[in-house]
């Protein structure tokens, strides 16, 4: 139970309104100019968020500090990639096949090092989430004829370092036993390790912070909440159950992939939608 609340039901609720904060950040990225330069700008809302609170939430052990910073190392990759693979290729064929194996990957690890699973009606509920949004890019004909071997490799990629930062969260936020501090210092050091970098290679430039400040505003708030509740329903859920309800934001992606890139919704992304949808009653029923 969560503040009298069944606690999967406040869980999936939370994570399905992030959902649509995430669709719609990672669909302002997608149609930017320079993707890198936007999501490392999204920090910077963040980090003032962020500050005042780290300040009076000292983190309790010193250990945390370590969780953070290597969490920061696997997120700043997992951005690089990602704006790799964007630049590369459609919206629609990238972020559905990344959202959708992360939850297994993350599932195989916690099986086989933690020996903790779900149980047996949540993983078939994990396995519908995860095949209906790999299914956009796998049914996708341009993922296997146009799209070339090193953004699928990128994409791979990106799907593995979402599963990393996961776990790593996951496990970080439990150790540490206060929510506040851990999200907090989480934005604080991932914000520098990503700001400082592009600062000295000068690809930040001031007209960058005028020209951009309301993409980067609205994007990198919808981001920071977002991931602050991805956080905070790591403290109470395992790893592949919070990140496969979190895939379901790419049925919120096609919706906004046709409003604002004009990219067309077939027959397979209505019914790969119905899918998802069905593997998120699953588990809620449940």
């Amino acid at each position: 139970m969560i503040y009298g609340y069944d606690s999967q039901i406040v869980i999936a609720t939370l994570i399905l309104l992030v959902a649509m904060g995430s669709a719609t950040w990672n669909a302002l990225v997608k149609i930017h100019q320079q993707p890198l330069l936007l999501v490392t700008l999204m920090v910077l809302p963040q980090m003032i968020i962020a500050l005042p609170i780290a300040v009076t939430h000292l983190p309790q052990h010193t250990y945390t500090l370590s969780i953070i910073f290597l969490s920061s190392l696997i997120q700043t990759a997992y951005i690089i990639f990602l704006a790799k693979a964007y630049s590369r290729a459609n919206l629609s064929i990238v972020y559905p096949i990344a959202l959708g194996l992360a939850p297994i990957i993350s599932f195989s690890f916690v099986h086989l090092i933690y020996h903790k699973d779900l149980d047996l009606i949540e993983i078939i509920g994990v396995i519908i989430i995860c095949a209906g949004a790999a299914g956009f890019s796998l049914f996708n004909r341009d993922f296997w004829k146009t799209t070339s071997l090193k953004t699928k490799l990128y994409t791979l990629i990106v799907s593995i370092l979402i599963a990393g930062y996961g776990l790593t969260d996951s496990f970080g936020v439990k150790y540490e036993n206060n929510i506040q501090s851990y999200i907090s210092w989480l934005f604080l050091i991932k914000g520098l390790m990503l700001l400082i970098p592009m600062m000295l290679l000068k690809k930040i430039k001031l007209i960058n912070l005028y020209q951009d400040w309301k993409n980067y505003s609205i994007a990198g708030l919808l981001a920071g909440i977002g991931y602050a509740v991805i956080i905070w329903s790591f403290y109470y859920a395992l790893t592949p159950l919070v990140l496969s309800l979190r895939a379901s934001s790419i049925v919120f992606t096609v919706i906004l992939a046709k409003v604002i890139i004009k990219e067309p919704v077939s027959f397979y992304k209505i019914l790969l939608s119905m899918i998802i949808v069905s593997g998120i009653i699953i588990i809620l029923i449940y």
